[in-house]
C-alpha cells in the first residue's frame, strides 16, 4: 500500500515536469519561472530587440559569398556559373526551411526552432575551410539556408503578431536590421581578410557561426509568446478555400522577383564592376553596401510614414526599378555604387510590405503562409542567380545585370495583377 502509494504521488508530480517543459520549449509565458527563462517578462520590445540584432547578423551573413567572391573563386576554383550555384544554395536551403518551420510556429512550438535553427546554423559556418571542394561548401551554405529559412520565419511571424495593428511598419522597422548587417558585411569581410593576405576569408563565415551560438543561448532566456489563434481559442492551421489562397502565390512570385534579384545583385556585382565597367574589384564590393543603404533608407522611410503605401506602390517600385537597371547597363554608366544604390531604393519597402499583406489576410495561420511566401521566394533566390552567372559566362556580365530588369517587370505585373483581383472581390 505504502509502495503503491508513494508511486501515485511521484506521478502528477512526473505529469506537471512534463507539461512544464513542453509549455517552456513553446515560450509559454506561465513557463517562465522554470530553469533557464527570464524571472521578468521581456515583452514585445525585447522580442522587438532579439529580432533586430539577429536579423543584423543574418544581414552580414547574406553578404559573405558575394563579397568573398574572388577569394572563392581563387580557393574552390569556380567559374562565374559556379558563383551563381553558391549563392542558389543558401536560397535552396530557406526553399525547405522556411515552410518545414511554419506548421511548428503555428502550433506554439516557437522556441524549439529558434534554438534548432540557431544551432544549424552555427554548426554550418564554424565548419567552412579554405580548401574545401565545390559540392561541400554547396552543401554547407544550403544548410546555413536551411537554418535561416526557419528563423526568418519565426521572427516574422511573432513580430507582425505582436504588432498586428500596423504589422508593415513592425517589419520595415525589422528588416532594417538586415540592411543595415548586409551593409557592413563587404567592410566585414574587408577587415577580415586585410589580416593576412590569403587565406582569411572562411574566419568571416566563423565568426559569424559563433555569433549564431550566442542567439541559440540568447534566445533561452527571451519569452517568446504563445500563438494568437491559442490565446483566442481558434483552430490552428485551418484549412482556407484555395480561391482565398491565390492572393498568397501573387505575393509570392513578388517575392519570388525580390529574392532572386537581390540574390544576384550581391553575388555579381563584383564581377560587374571588374569584367563590364573595368573597374578594381573595391568597387563591386562597395557597390554591395550602396545597394543595402538603398534598402535601408526604403525601409526606414516606409516605417516612419504615418499612413501605409497601398498596393500600387508594388507597381511603382518595379517600375522605378526598371528604369534604373535600363539606364546604367545601357550607358555602361562606371557609378556602380549609385546603380546599387538606387536599385536598392527603389526596390527595398517590397518585401516586408508583401510579408505584411500575407500575415494580415491569414493571421490564424500567419507563420504557415509567411513560410510559402518565404520559401517560394527563395526559389527565386535559387534560379535567378543561377540564371545570371549562365548568362555571365556565355554572353557577359553587361547583358547579365541587364537581365534585372525582367525581375523588376515581374514585380510589376504581378502587382497590376493583384490589384485587378482586389477590384473584382470588392
Amino acid at each position: 500500500m505504502d509502495s503503491r502509494a508513494n508511486v501515485g504521488s511521484r506521478t502528477p508530480h512526473a505529469r506537471n515536469v512534463i507539461v512544464l517543459a513542453l509549455r517552456f520549449c513553446s515560450g509559454d509565458a506561465g513557463a517562465r519561472k522554470s530553469w533557464l527563462a527570464p524571472t521578468q517578462s521581456t515583452g514585445i520590445v525585447g522580442l522587438q530587440l532579439f529580432g533586430i540584432v539577429t536579423f543584423f547578423i543574418f544581414g552580414i551573413a547574406l553578404t559573405l559569398v558575394g563579397s568573398n567572391q574572388a577569394d572563392l573563386a581563387r580557393d574552390l576554383d569556380l567559374s562565374l556559373s559556379q558563383t551563381g550555384m553558391l549563392l542558389a544554395a543558401l536560397g535552396l536551403g530557406v526553399i525547405f526551411g522556411a515552410p518545414s518551420a511554419g506548421a511548428w510556429i503555428d502550433r506554439g512550438f516557437r522556441k524549439p526552432v529558434f534554438c534548432f535553427a540557431f544551432l544549424l546554423m552555427a554548426l554550418s559556418l564554424l565548419t567552412i575551410e579554405a580548401k574545401m571542394s565545390f559540392w561541400r561548401a554547396f552543401t554547407q551554405i544550403g544548410v546555413s539556408g536551411f537554418a535561416a529559412g526557419m528563423y526568418s520565419t519565426a521572427l516574422n511571424t511573432v513580430v507582425s503578431e505582436r504588432r498586428s495593428t500596423s504589422p508593415a511598419r513592425a517589419l520595415m522597422l525589422l528588416h532594417s536590421s538586415v540592411t543595415i548587417g548586409a551593409m557592413l558585411g563587404p567592410i566585414w569581410v574587408q577587415a577580415i581578410t586585410q589580416l593576412e593576405t590569403v587565406g582569411r576569408w572562411p574566419l568571416t563565415f566563423q565568426l559569424i557561426g559563433a555569433l549564431h551560438l550566442a542567439l541559440a543561448v540568447g534566445v533561452l532566456f527571451l519569452e517568446i509568446p504563445a500563438p494568437v489563434h491559442h490565446e483566442k481559442g481558434l483552430p490552428a492551421l485551418p484549412q482556407a478555400p484555395l480561391q482565398k489562397l491565390h492572393p498568397v502565390f501573387f505575393l509570392a512570385g513578388i517575392g519570388f522577383a525580390y529574392i532572386g534579384l537581390e540574390a544576384a545583385v550581391m553575388g555579381f556585382a563584383v564581377p560587374y564592376a571588374t569584367d563590364a565597367l573595368g573597374l578594381a574589384a573595391q568597387h563591386g564590393q562597395w557597390s554591395i553596401s550602396t545597394y543595402w543603404l538603398g534598402i535601408f533608407l526604403a525601409r526606414v522611410l516606409g516605417s516612419s510614414m504615418k499612413r501605409m503605401p497601398q498596393d500600387g506602390f508594388l507597381l511603382g517600385a518595379g517600375i522605378f526599378g526598371m528604369l534604373t537597371v535600363a539606364f546604367f547597363t545601357f550607358t555602361l554608366r562606371p557609378e556602380i555604387e549609385w546603380f546599387t544604390g538606387l536599385l536598392g531604393f527603389s526596390i527595398g519597402a517590397v518585401y516586408p510590405f508583401v510579408l505584411s499583406l500575407v500575415g494580415n489576410r491569414f493571421p490564424e495561420a500567419r507563420a504557415r503562409n509567411i513560410g510559402i511566401v518565404i520559401a517560394i521566394g527563395s526559389v527565386g533566390g535559387t534560379a535567378i542567380p543561377c540564371w545570371t552567372g549562365l548568362l555571365g559566362d556565355y554572353a557577359g556580365m553587361r547583358i547579365a545585370m541587364f537581365s534585372m530588369v525582367i525581375w523588376c517587370g515581374m514585380i510589376s505585373a504581378i502587382a497590376l495583377a493583384l490589384m485587378g483581383r482586389i477590384r473584382q472581390e470588392n
